[in-house]
């Protein structure tokens, strides 16, 4: 399963609502099932998302594109 259909298929997420991705050990965020297209670039361990930093996507693809992969 490629990254793009993990990210369309929440059943399998481990930690829903959340699913983490990563561009490289130290570039991490979070992807929240009710906006797939934005990326909060903090971890699972900080519950703190709305006063984090994001990165908005137009599609999935768009965000696939730009490096993040699914964690």
């Amino acid at each position: 399963m490629n990254d793009k259909e993990f990210l369309n298929t929440e059943d399998l997420w481990p930690c829903w609502p959340y699913l983490p991705v990563k561009k490289s050990m130290l570039n991490v965020g979070i992807v929240m099932a009710n906006n797939k297209t934005k990326v909060f670039l903090t971890n699972l361990f900080d519950r703190d998302f709305e006063n984090c930093e994001t990165k908005e996507y137009s599609s999935i693809d768009e965000l696939i594109a730009d490096g993040w992969v699914v964690d």
